[in-house]
C-alpha cells in the first residue's frame, strides 16, 4: 500500500509544529579556510553560469538536515542527529537507550546493505522508524522535557546556516529541508518562536509529533518519512513546475537522488563529505557531485555560490 497517497503536503506542517522552548541554539565555529574538492572545474563553472543566466526566479534549494545543516562534531564531541538527542542525553533513561541501541544493531546493517532488494529495505526502514518513534512516544515527554534534552546535548547548526536562511528569504528563493529526522526539533532549532510565519518559501518536510490534551507527546503525523522514501515524499511536496533549477545539499552519497523527481534542468550538488569514504569517492561516483565540502566544513562556499548566482560579481571557486 502506498501510504504517501494521503500526503497532506508536508511543507505545510511547519505551521503547526510543536516548539520546544530551548534557551539558545548552538552554532559551530566558522572553518577558515573551508577545504573543498571539485571533481570537474569546467563542468562546475558552466553549470553555475547557466543557472545564473536563468535567474534566481528559477532557482530552489533542497537540503538534508542531520549532519548536513548540523556538523558531525561540536566542541570535540559528536553532534547527534535529531533522533540521536535521546541516546546522547544524560537526562534520558538507560532503558530507552538500551532499546534504541538494539534497534540500531538490527536495522542499520540492513540500511547499509547494497545487495538487499529495495522493497526489503523500504519495509525494514518503515519498521525501524515506527519502532524508534514508538520508543520516544512511550517515554511520555512534554515539550519542556524535550527542550531540556536538546539543551543537554551537543546538537547545533553549522556555521552559515542562519546566513543561508536569511539570504534565501531576501532573494525569494524557496528552501525545502527534507529529513527523516524529527521535524519539531529541526524547526525549533531554525525558527524563532516569536516570529510570524512570513516565509511562504521555507518548508521543512519531516516527521512531526502530536500532543494530547495533557500536553504529552502521544503520536506522530502520517506518513512517516524515513531514509528510503525521502525522494518520493519530496517529489510530492515540491511544485516542480515553478522552478527549473535546483541546488541540492546533502551528506550521503545517494543524496543527489533528491533531484530525481523534480524535473530540473540544472542541478548543482554539494556534498558534506563527513567521512573518509566520502572524501575518496570513485570517479564514477564523483560525477554526481559538483562540490565536496571536506573536514566537517561550513556553509560559506554554498552561500557565496548563491550570492554569485544573484549578482555575478565574485565567482567563489578558483582552479
Amino acid at each position: 500500500m502506498d501510504h504517501l497517497q494521503d500526503l497532506d503536503l508536508h511543507k505545510s506542517r511547519r505551521l503547526n509544529y510543536i516548539h520546544f522552548p530551548i534557551s539558545s541554539v548552538k552554532e559551530a565555529p566558522r572553518k577558515d579556510p573551508v577545504h573543498i574538492k571539485i571533481p570537474d572545474f569546467q563542468r562546475l563553472r558552466e553549470k553555475i553560469e547557466r543557472i545564473r543566466q536563468d535567474g534566481i526566479r528559477n532557482l530552489e534549494v533542497i537540503s538534508d538536515f542531520d549532519h548536513t545543516m548540523t556538523p558531525l562534531y561540536y566542541d570535540g564531541a559528536k553532534c547527534p542527529a535529531t533522533f540521536g538527542i535521546f541516546a546522547s542525553s544524560p537526562l534520558v533513561r538507560s532503558e530507552y537507550k538500551i532499546a534504541d541501541d538494539k534497534l540500531f544493531s538490527i536495522y542499520f546493517p540492513i540500511e547499509q546493505d547494497a545487495n538487499l532488494p529495495l522493497s526489503e529495505k523500504v519495509a525494514a526502514m518503515e519498521q525501524w522508524w515506527e519502532k524508534a518513534l514508538s520508543l520516544i512516544i512511550n517515554e511520555g515527554y512534554t515539550k519542556e522535557d524535550i527542550a531540556k534534552i536538546i539543551e543537554s546535548t551537543t546538537i547545533c547548526l553549522r556555521y552559515g546556516v542562519h546566513d543561508l536562511r536569511s539570504k534565501l528569504k531576501s532573494l525569494g528563493i524557496p528552501l525545502y529541508i527534507i529529513s527523516g529526522g524529527l521535524g519539531d526539533v529541526i524547526t525549533s532549532l531554525l525558527v524563532e518562536p516569536t516570529s510570524k510565519d512570513d516565509e511562504p518559501d521555507f518548508h521543512i518536510i519531516s516527521n512531526y509529533f502530536e500532543l494530547n490534551d495533557k500536553g504529552v507527546i502521544s503520536s506522530i503525523r502520517r506518513p512517516v518519512i524515513h531514509s528510503m522514501n525521502k525522494v518520493q515524499v519530496l517529489g510530492k511536496s515540491v511544485d516542480s513546475d515553478a522552478r527549473r533549477n535546483a541546488i541540492i545539499i546533502g551528506d550521503q552519497k545517494h543524496d543527489f537522488h533528491l533531484a530525481d523527481n523534480l524535473g530540473a534542468s540544472e542541478v548543482l550538488t554539494f556534498l558534506f563529505a563527513n567521512t573518509k569514504a566520502l572524501e575518496e569517492l570513485s570517479p564514477e561516483e564523483l560525477k554526481h557531485y559538483d562540490v565536496l565540502i571536506l573536514g566537517d566544513g561550513d556553509f560559506t562556499k554554498i552561500n557565496e555560490t548563491i550570492q554569485y548566482i544573484y549578482d555575478g560579481i565574485e565567482y567563489p571557486f578558483l582552479s
